[in-house]
């Protein structure tokens, strides 16, 4: 795959990842002020991972067709994923009264919280998420045998 085509896969990857990570602080932060942030945090990932099956399968797999196969592949790599942004954010968490001092702010404050959600997402999506998906999960839809946009290049010419 060409380093343009994969630069264009990247940006449309980190676009779905955005809109999913919006839907995530938004239920966070209403789930915040119900709930302690450890449980408002795994009820904003649930609520994410759906919205971000749906962005990045337009991503690496335009125009596929749903199967048991790629549903389970997606479901075992989000379990994965999630779990580790749920650990990693448990494990930022632990640095709140430090940044909160640090920021002269209070340790329940939204931004603060954010900026611990912003962190642990962009780690994460770097180092596993993207990798996961784009390698494992929707692999199989970059061979021409699933691509609805071959070229003219890669079709078999007709016999005279």
């Amino acid at each position: 795959m060409a380093l343009a085509s994969q630069a264009r896969q990247a940006s449309s990857s980190a676009l779905g990842s955005f809109a999913a990570f919006c839907s995530y602080l938004g239920v966070c932060h209403f789930a915040d002020a119900l709930m302690p942030a450890s449980q408002a945090n795994a009820l904003g990932l649930a609520a994410a991972a759906s919205v971000n099956f749906m962005m990045q399968r337009r991503s690496f797999a335009p125009g596929a067709v749903l199967n048991s196969s790629l549903l389970k592949r997606y479901v075992l790599a989000e379990a994965l994923i999630v779990s580790i942004q749920q650990v990693f954010f448990l494990t930022l968490l632990e640095t709140r009264p430090f940044l909160a001092h640090l920021g002269h702010v209070s340790q329940e404050d939204p931004w603060l919280l954010g900026g611990l959600r912003m962190a642990s997402q962009a780690m994460v999506f770097v180092a596993v998420s993207f990798p996961l998906r784009k390698y494992w999960v929707f692999a199989a839809y970059e061979l021409p045998l699933y691509s609805h946009r071959r070229s003219a290049a890669c079709q078999t010419p007709s016999l005279p």
